[in-house]
């Protein structure tokens, strides 16, 4: 004790001068604790890793609001707009699913989803329903602009044919977005004509997964490029095995053959909640160089 006042009064610091340094002291560790920015899930790869690598990138039962979160209703003819419906008759599953009904006059009603952004393995599914023998033009479009219809910026993905019975539902063939890969993109279903029928979707499905390609051409003793992908917002460990007894591990890996042949290259994708595995085949070729033909 003696020791400590001593060196206190060297320092021309009093005893309570001391006790007021350590009380602030620890205020400003304290301070500096509250404010230091706590890890988020998403920081630490927590939250991307609980996400299945193939959990759908929208799905929509209609169930909610009306019209669901970040879609769109628009109505660029006088008559017609899209609906929910409770009709058991015309829902798929729950109690309620979407219908644009039929009426007298020129119809030309948009239901655009919620933006999206596919991967090379995405698909547009859905359910459809279709009521009365009049059929109008139905349609799915896809716009990389505005999500508004009306300033023209949808092109068509694909006609939709009427399902072969009145009121009967039916899986409609799915519609691939691989040529909009990594590219936000808006969906919309488009009804069109007069009198007309009345037709409900419902379960709308984007899909995605894991997806393997390689770079062209594959040549013999020559570097090949391979690149998995999943979607953006969830993590995983990729493990590949090239086909001829090489692996290597990362998203995007390099091997060079060194024999010709056809190879598949295997892709595992893991995480904390999935495993999914994916493939590309590739042929090594080997170059042959031809002599020159030498005229006399």
């Amino acid at each position: 004790m003696r020791r400590y006042l001593h060196l206190t009064s060297a320092l021309g610091v009093t005893a309570l001068g001391v006790v007021a340094m350590v009380l602030a002291l620890q205020a400003l560790a304290l301070g500096s604790a509250l404010a230091a920015p706590a890890t988020t899930d998403i920081e630490a790869g927590v939250l991307g890793s609980s996400v299945p690598i193939t959990a759908p990138l929208l799905v929509e039962g209609f169930e909610g609001s009306w019209p669901p979160d970040g879609w769109l209703l628009q109505q660029l003819a006088p008559s017609g707009l899209w609906s929910p419906t409770p009709d058991a008759a015309m829902v798929h599953s729950g109690s309620i699913a979407a219908i644009h009904p039929w009426g007298y006059g020129e119809a030309d009603s948009w239901l655009v989803t919620s933006l999206v952004t596919p991967t090379p393995s995405s698909q547009l599914e859905f359910w459809q329903c279709e009521r009365y023998s009049d059929p109008a033009r139905h349609s799915v479009y896809i716009s990389t602009g505005r999500q508004d219809p009306k300033y023209g910026d949808f092109i068509l993905l694909g006609e939709v044919s009427p399902p072969p019975e009145d009121k009967s539902w039916e899986a409609i063939p799915p519609l691939s977005l691989a040529a909009y890969a990594g590219k936000p993109v808006f969906l919309a279903f488009r009804y069109e004509g007069t009198k007309g029928d009345d037709w409900a979707i419902d379960d709308v499905t984007v899909t995605t997964g894991l997806s393997a390609v390689a770079s062209t051409p594959v040549l013999v003793n020559a570097t090949t490029t391979f690149t998995a992908t999943i979607a953006a917002d969830r993590d995983a460990d990729f493990t590949w095995n090239l086909g001829d007894g090489t692996t290597k591990a990362g998203v995007v890996v390099t091997h060079t053959y060194t024999a010709p042949g056809a190879y598949t290259a295997i892709v595992t994708a893991t995480n904390a909640s999935s495993q999914v595995v994916a493939d590309t085949r590739v042929v090594a070729w080997a170059q042959v160089f031809l002599p020159l033909a030498v005229r006399q």
